[in-house]
């Protein structure tokens, strides 16, 4: 599994489907978590929501690679809504 980890000069994100967070029970996040509901994507905040994802990864035996995007200027991630299940 491929995982993107986007950077700015500020933050950074862990990028996943909302279908893997619920497959691996992490739905617990900060609002420090963005979502864009379109795509159904989660970028996962890197404080603590990200290590969250991993450690389920991790304790699922799931291997995964991470690739780092790097934003020069502040991300387009800070303009989505924050992550807040219904």
């Amino acid at each position: 599994m491929l995982l993107k980890f986007h950077i700015d000069p500020g933050h950074g994100w862990l990028e996943a489907d909302v279908s893997l967070l619920r497959e691996f029970n992490v739905e617990n996040v900060t609002p420090y978590s963005y979502i864009d509901p379109a795509k159904g994507i989660v970028y996962l905040e890197e404080d603590l929501d990200a290590g969250r994802l991993i450690d389920a990864l991790e304790d699922a035996e799931v291997e995964y690679d991470v690739t780092y995007i790097d934003h020069r200027d502040l991300c387009f991630i800070r303009e989505l809504p924050p992550v807040c299940w219904s």
